[in-house]
């Protein structure tokens, strides 16, 4: 690994978020930094041992270490908190390095997606760059960059989601149809509906906000 003097951070607000919106990131960029790490501002006692033996699994996969970070708010509860989320978070960047910056979008309409968001925003002059995910809960979500995966690659993401159990989810429908694989390679469908000439069988999307190097 290069030397490179940035760090990337990733903020998200559930355990299963970063396997559904952003592994193919850091999949395709994990050499660009010094260091990796993944916030999560909430916690369920049915997801934290999945969540940490899918980071294991990862982990080892691409070769590259993650520093991980649970805030340990309650699900569904951050807005009630907003304030005290922002200065946990924050007490977890180096400011004294260049950081990219992964969250949540603006577009969302899950009320933590939003909460985690507009943390974030605070930290938009500071970050080099600012990227936003789709997620299931997304609305008019607009991407602007594409990450193609590999059939490898998405298999692993798929299988690591769906270690998961919808039946063990804080949900109250319990429909658990963002376990299905449309909507975990959705990316695939924007790639090809905007920009006709490319095509992907497997893809990942984002917006980016900021991008300066």
């Amino acid at each position: 690994m290069n030397e490179t003097g940035k760090n990337l951070v990733i903020f998200m607000s559930h355990l299963d978020d970063f396997e559904l919106s952003s592994m193919g990131f850091v999949m395709r960029h994990k050499n660009k930094y010094d260091q990796i790490r993944l916030v999560v501002a909430t916690s369920w006692n049915q997801k934290e041992q999945v969540a940490e033996e899918n980071l294991a699994i990862f982990v080892n996969a691409i070769g590259r270490d993650i520093e991980y970070t649970n805030l340990n708010f309650e699900q569904r509860t951050l807005g009630q908190w907003s304030d005290a989320v922002r200065d946990k978070f924050f007490s977890h960047i180096d400011f004294n390095k260049n950081f990219d910056l992964v969250s949540h979008d603006a577009d969302d309409v899950h009320t933590d997606h939003r909460i985690v968001n507009e943390c974030c925003l605070g930290l938009y002059k500071h970050a080099n760059n600012f990227l936003t995910v789709y997620s299931p809960s997304s609305v008019n979500f607009r991407p602007n960059y594409y990450i193609k995966l590999t059939e490898k690659e998405f298999k692993l993401k798929k299988r690591l989601f769906q270690n998961y159990d919808v039946n063990k989810e804080q949900s109250y429908s319990k429909r658990g149809n963002y376990f299905d694989d449309k909507y975990l390679n959705l990316g695939s469908s924007h790639l090809m509906e905007n920009f006709a000439n490319e095509r992907s069988d497997y893809c990942e999307m984002y917006r980016i906000l900021k991008w300066v190097e």
